[in-house]
């Protein structure tokens, strides 16, 4: 499984411009479902949400099992540069971060999977072969919601 979550992080960014290639600025105010974000805010929550899962994860590898702070992704969200319509520095922030994501995650050696961090808003630990599955997983999700956007493109029944 462990090839499989790292090639869903690497190709992320190509897969988040393929499906935007041919929308307009007014498509990407669709939303996945009536309170949910839209396809803007989704491309940016992957940057800001990838680019914190990155800085923890070499964290986790170079600190013994460091804290880490949690952020609100929802407010974070609502912030003017997440609302926006460009979404051109959010996905060169993917391509970027996730090609470096992909080798760090293709250079561990079997022991650094092991390794981790505590989690403070959630109060919990995660080693770093949990963080590769969440983030993976992460990435297929929020696909999904950018297709489920375009799904609903004519509204909502």
């Amino acid at each position: 499984m462990k090839n499989t979550w790292i090639q869903s992080i690497k190709v992320l960014p190509k897969s988040v411009e393929n499906t935007i290639s041919t929308l307009s600025d007014a498509d990407l105010t669709l939303k996945y479902r009536p309170d949910g974000w839209t396809i803007a805010q989704v491309i940016h929550h992957l940057a800001d949400s990838h680019m914190t899962a990155y800085l923890r994860t070499k964290s986790a590898q170079t600190l013994d099992h460091p804290d880490v702070f949690g952020y609100e992704e929802s407010v974070w969200a609502e912030l003017r540069d997440a609302t926006s319509m460009d979404v051109d520095s959010s996905i060169q922030i993917l391509k970027g971060l996730h090609n470096r994501w992909g080798q760090t995650w293709e250079n561990m050696e079997a022991a650094d999977f092991e390794k981790g961090y505590y989690h403070l808003g959630y109060k919990k630990d995660f080693d770093l072969m949990n963080v590769l599955s969440l983030y993976a997983w992460h990435s297929e999700h929020h696909l999904a919601h950018l297709h489920q956007a375009l799904k609903y493109k004519g509204g909502f029944a």
